[in-house]
C-alpha cells in the first residue's frame, strides 16, 4: 500500500505472499549469518486504522468470518501482524535457537492495537517475541511517566526495553546549555525513572542525535557514572593476591590513546553486569556496569580524569569478572597510540 500520510511504502501482511516473501528474507539472514545476535523488527504494523483493505485480504477476511467466526476487520488486521511475528519467531528459533527476535512498538497499548493492529502485549504473553522496545519518544516527562506506569502493569519488565528520544526537534545538539529545553539532562531523568521501574534496559534513538556536540559524553557522565573507583594507595590489592579460575568463554581487552582520550576496548563473553579493573602492580581504576555481549568501549577520561591524565604508555593488566561467578579473566594490555 502506498500512503501519502506517512513516509515510505507498506505491504499488507493480509496477503499470504507478503508474509512468505518477508519470512524468506528473515530465514536467509538467520541462515546466512550465524554470528548474528538478533533481528529487530521495525514498522511491524499497519500504517493507520483505515488502511489495509487490499482485495486479497478482504476476501480472506470474509471467508474467515463465514467459515470460522465473526470478528471485526481490525481484529483481522491484528491477527495478520501477530501471525507474521509468530511465524518469524519459530522459523528463526529453528534456524538458530540463540537468535533474539525483537521489535519496536508504540508505547500506548490501546493506540498500538486500534490504530496500528500492533498487539505487542499478546506477543509477550504468547512468548513469540524475545523483547519489545516501546518507542516512548514524547518529550514531556509527565506523559513519559504515564506510559511507563501503564507498561509496568503488564508485569513483564524483563522483556521490555524502553526506547528513549535522543534527538532534538530543531536539529540542534542535545548538550546542556545549548538553549534547548529538551537535552541530555531530560534524557538522563528518563533513564533514571526507567531503572527505578526495573525494565530490561533503555534504547537511545538516535545515534546521530547524540553525536552532535558530543552530547553522548555528557549523557555518559550523568547516567553511566563510575560505580567505584580506587586511587593508587596501598589499599588496592596486589595482582598476586588475586586467584583465578579457568574461564569457559573468550574475552579480550585493549587500551588505545586517541588524541586526548584513553579508550578501553572490551570484548565481553555474554550480556550481564561486569567489573573490570586496570592494574600496574596495584589497582589504578575500575568500573562496573551492564555490558552487552561482544564489542564494548569505555572512555577512561570520563571514568577517572585524573588517573587517565597520568597514564603512561606501557604494559598493564585488565582484570575482568562478574560477581558471584567463578570465571575471571586476567588480560595483558599495552597502552599504545594509533601511530605506534
Amino acid at each position: 500500500m502506498n500512503i501519502d500520510r506517512q513516509s515510505g511504502y507498506f505491504i499488507d501482511p493480509g496477503i499470504p505472499e507478503v508474509q512468505e516473501y518477508l519470512l524468506n528474507i528473515l530465514g536467509n539472514l538467520a541462515g546466512g549469518y550465524p554470528e548474528l545476535d538478533g533481528i529487530h523488527l521495525d514498522y511491524i504494523r499497519y500504517p493507520e486504522s483505515d488502511l489495509g483493505f487490499h482485495p486479497v485480504s478482504l476476501a480472506r477476511y470474509n471467508e474467515y468470518c463465514q467459515n470460522q467466526e465473526e470478528i471485526t476487520y481490525n481484529e483481522w488486521r491484528i491477527m495478520q501482524v501477530t501471525n507474521f511475528v509468530e511465524n518469524a519467531y519459530f522459523q528463526l528459533k529453528e534456524i538458530n535457537p540463540a537468535l533474539q527476535l525483537t521489535a519496536a512498538v508504540f508505547p500506548d497499548i490501546a493506540e498500538a492495537n486500534v490504530d496500528y493492529a500492533q498487539d505487542w502485549q499478546s506477543w509477550l504473553k504468547k512468548g513469540i517475541i524475545d523483547r519489545v522496545y516501546p518507542m516512548a519518544y514524547d518529550v514531556q516527562y509527565a506523559k513519559f511517566k504515564k506510559q511507563l506506569e501503564q507498561i509496568n502493569l503488564l508485569q513483564m519488565k524483563e522483556k521490555i526495553v524502553i526506547g528513549l528520544r535522543a534527538w532534538n526537534g530543531n536539529g540542534n545538539s542535545l548538550v546542556i546549555g545549548n538553549g534547548n529545553s529538551y537535552n541530555v539532562k531530560e534524557i538522563a531523568k528518563k533513564i533514571t525513572l526507567t531503572r527505578d521501574y526495573g525494565f530490561a534496559g533503555v534504547s537511545l534513538f538516535s545515534y546521530s542525535g547524540l553525536q552532535k556536540g558530543n552530547a553522548f559524553v555528557q549523557l555518559a557522565r550523568l547516567s553511566f557514572p563510575e560505580k567505584k573507583e580506587y586511587p593508587r594507595e596501598n589499599i588496592s590489592p596486589k595482582l598476586n593476591e588475586i586467584t583465578f579460575s579457568e574461564p569457559k568463554y573468550p574475552a579480550e581487552a585493549k587500551l588505545t590513546r586517541l588524541n586526548s582520550e584513553i579508550i578501553m576496548h572490551l570484548k565481553i563473553p555474554k550480556d550481564g553486569l561486569w567489573n573490570w579493573e586496570l592494574y600496574k602492580d596495584t589497582l589504578l581504576v575500575s568500573n562496573q556496569r551492564f555490558y552487552q555481549k561482544g564489542e564494548n568501549r569505555e572512555i577512561l577520561n570520563i571514568i577517572n580524569p585524573q588517573i587517565s591524565a597520568n597514564l603512561e604508555p606501557g604494559h598493564y593488566i585488565v582484570h575482568l569478572y562478574q560477581e558471584k561467578s567463578s570465571f575471571q579473566y586476567l588480560i595483558p594490555v599495552e597502552l599504545v597510540t594509533p601511530n605506534e
